[in-house]
């Protein structure tokens, strides 16, 4: 079957303060929500909705492994994600655990709470859309076309980038291209100038690991998977299998449902074999 391609822009701010639809500095026409039509959402696994992720086991070796812990409250809401374990750093072992929480407004996650103190308070629009993100002091803003995510603005970086991400029919996002231009001495774009930048990014059409925060698409449940593809990954429906040089291999139990995750990051080869083991409960 052909596959379907939807191109969806992702601008900085000029798209919040500007109604134009070509970039100034660089050349290229971007997408209008007529150009933007409804994904088609994948089968939904029925086992899915029926199970919680109960714990994650991260192991490497017998002086670094890690647990993690997922508590839920009554409504089936995660309320609290505790890690504990070893970890070997500079041929020195130290015990962890690590432990943050989740306030709700609404049956939404408000507040993200680590190790006691606020990091991240989440904003929502009328239709329990996240539109804004306080972290670590930084601002983020999101905005949408045809329910998708059309823009990501962090505030105080570089305003002058813009591009879009390319999702396929199974609702997955498969690039993100970017657009730069050069600047001058003072540090403004150039007219004309424009450098485009791809990243691409692989699914395998399994269902990802329910935790009850779908719409958290700002949050990254498992511990330890990285940053640079996290926005891909959790704005995708499928469980990410490549992107920004390293994979992700998955096996699932009998249900459909993944339950080990091996991560290889930029083609290394591991001494020993480290990877994810997921323990499920049912609802």
């Amino acid at each position: 079957m052909e596959k379907h391609i939807i191109f969806i822009a992702i601008l900085t701010v000029c798209m919040a303060l500007c109604s134009c639809n070509k970039n100034t500095y660089c050349d290229t026409e971007l997408p209008t929500s007529k150009d933007v039509p409804n994904t088609t959402m994948a089968t939904e696994n029925p086992y899915r909705s029926q199970y919680l992720v109960d714990s994650i086991t991260w192991y490497d070796s017998p002086d670094n492994h890690k647990e993690t812990k997922y508590i839920y409250d009554e409504d089936n809401n995660l309320i609290s994600r505790v890690i504990t374990g070893q970890i070997l750093e500079a041929g020195l072992i130290r015990d962890v655990r690590y432990e943050t929480e989740f306030e709700y407004s609404n049956g939404l996650v408000s507040s993200i709470i680590e190790d006691g103190r606020v990091t991240t308070r989440i904003y929502y629009d009328n239709q329990d859309r996240i539109t804004k993100m306080e972290h670590y002091g930084n601002d983020v803003y999101f905005h949408y076309l045809n329910g998708k995510v059309v823009s990501i603005y962090y505030q105080g970086k570089d305003v002058f980038s813009n591009g879009f991400f390319v999702y396929d029919e199974h609702g997955d996002a498969v690039k993100y291209v970017s657009f730069n231009p050069d600047l001058n001495f003072l540090g403004e774009p150039i007219d004309g100038t424009c450098h485009p930048r791809e990243i691409s990014f692989t699914y395998d059409q399994g269902v990802k690991p329910n935790f009850g925060l779908d719409y958290l698409f700002v949050y990254q449940p498992i511990p330890g998977m990285g940053t640079v593809p996290a926005y891909a990954r959790e704005l995708s429906l499928s469980n990410l299998t490549s992107g920004c040089g390293s994979t992700w291999t998955y096996t699932y139990n009998e249900l459909g449902l993944p339950v080990t995750i091996r991560e290889r990051w930029n083609g290394d080869t591991p001494v020993n074999d480290p990877h994810y083991t997921i323990y499920y409960k049912k609802k």
